[in-house]
Order: structure tokens, then sequence, then C-alpha cells
């Protein structure tokens, strides 16, 4: 709807900035032409409170090898996931229509994991994820939207038709997990 639609534009133009200026994106040649966009974009006078917010997000930190050899300073900036994941969500919701015909049920909730998120669970929570969501996700046809910029792949349970697992793939590289299911009560 109009509403929901206006409500994320900031935070979808947010998630395309941080992708495609990402290291992990950022030589995928889409993330190099919307790269140029994003630049021209922050350009516009009425930019400027969101480039400030930008240039904000930098930081100098010491750069490190996967094998942990250190390499030196580089800049790289902060990235709200709170940001991120409202625009996550909006595509599983979409997505979900487009599969199922159907909105996703109102009691139900957008469940979402980077790989940031998912290195704070533990082991054995990470192994039942691999086994019972990942692995049989990953062995699924993944559906390609251009070429290669985004893919997803989905498994919606018959037993409770708003239950659903969801891989959503950027660039090649940036991937989450998202789960439907019903809200919890908040503990009180």
């Amino acid at each position: 709807c109009k509403k929901c639609n206006e409500d994320i534009s900031e935070d979808e133009e947010y998630f395309r900035l941080k992708l495609c200026l990402s290291e992990q994106v950022g030589n995928s040649p889409d993330a190099r032409k919307n790269r140029e966009v994003i630049l021209r974009s922050l350009k516009r006078p009425e930019a400027t409170g969101f480039k400030q917010s930008f240039l904000s997000d930098i930081r100098s930190i010491w750069h490190r090898t996967p094998a942990g050899i250190y390499r030196g300073k580089r800049l790289a900036f902060e990235v709200d996931l709170h940001r991120i994941f409202r625009v996550v969500e909006k595509s599983v919701r979409g997505l979900f229509f487009h599969e199922t015909g159907n909105r996703l049920h109102p009691s139900y909730m957008v469940n979402i994991h980077s790989n940031e998120t998912l290195e704070e669970c533990s082991a054995e929570l990470l192994e039942e994820l691999k086994q019972t969501i990942l692995i049989p996700l990953a062995q699924l046809s993944p559906r390609i939207i251009g070429n290669g910029v985004f893919s997803y792949r989905c498994h919606i349970t018959k037993e409770d038709p708003f239950f659903s697992v969801w891989s959503l793939t950027y660039y090649e590289q940036v991937s989450f997990l998202c789960i439907t299911g019903p809200m919890r009560e908040k503990a009180s």
C-alpha cells in the first residue's frame, strides 16, 4: 500500500546505498552501476541529511585478512541492521504474496537473520538451523531476478500456510535467512 511504501522508502535508499557500497558486493557489475546512481543522488540538495548521516557512519578500522594478518587501516561504515531488516521484511511479505496469492496473516511476524546475527547463536542452534532449514533450502532451485542481482528460495509448510522459511540473496553475496511464524507474546 502507499503508506507502507512511503514509510520505508528512506530505508530502501539506505539499504541500496549500504549494500552497493559494501566490500562484499562492490565489485559486482550491477552494484557498480547502482553505485554511480547512488553517488549522483547524494549530490542532490534534498539529500543533504542522508549524505551527512552516511558520512558520519564512516570509520577507520584495522583491516585483517581471514587468516588474521593485519594489513593496516582502511575505511569502513557502520550498518543499522534494523533499517536493513525492515527492507528485507517488506521483501519477504511481497514475495509471500507473490508465491501464495495471500498476504501474510497479521498475527505472523518475519524473523530475520544475517551473518552478523547468526554469529551470536550457540553452536548447537547453528547446527540445528543448518540441518533443519539451511540444507533443505539450499536443495531447492533458486528463483533468480536480474543477472544474479537477487535470488530467493522458499518453503511454505502445508500444515500451516503462513509458516515459511526464506533465503534471500543479493548480488550473489549477501544473504538473509527469514522465517515467518506466529508472533510471540511478550513476557510480562
